[in-house]
């Protein structure tokens, strides 16, 4: 009985604190190949929309080339997962983006295939 109860409480505290675990983006580097939810400022956005695939960059925490991370998004092949057009809709909002974070060529992004993986905070 000891272990059941046990079990269960240490099951409640990891729930408790996985709905707890957003970053805020200038710790985003302590946290390079996992997956978090990263919450700041969207300072600066780009859609290269004449590349092949349209990639987009929402730059968190500082304007291209001193963003925290980029949310990183190829437009093109995931625009039907999107009911707004996530360059102009989120520049200067405050948002949280949940992903995998990694890194390309020394800074952290995260890929964002769906607008479910992006939360507008009031």
């Amino acid at each position: 009985m000891k272990y059941i109860f046990s079990s269960i409480l240490l099951f409640l505290v990891l729930q408790i604190n996985a709905q707890n675990n957003q970053i805020n983006s200038v710790d985003v580097e302590k946290y390079i190949g996992t997956n978090q939810l990263v919450c700041g400022k969207i300072f600066s956005t780009r859609y290269l929309r004449d590349t092949k695939q349209g990639v987009m960059f929402l730059n968190m925490g500082g304007s291209y080339p001193n963003q925290h991370v980029a949310g990183v998004t190829w437009y093109k092949q995931y625009k039907q997962n999107f009911t707004y057009r996530p360059d102009k809709e989120l520049k200067n909002k405050n948002i949280c983006m949940e992903g995998y974070i990694e890194t390309y060529r020394g800074r952290p992004q995260i890929f964002i295939f769906n607008e479910s993986q992006i939360k507008i905070i009031k």
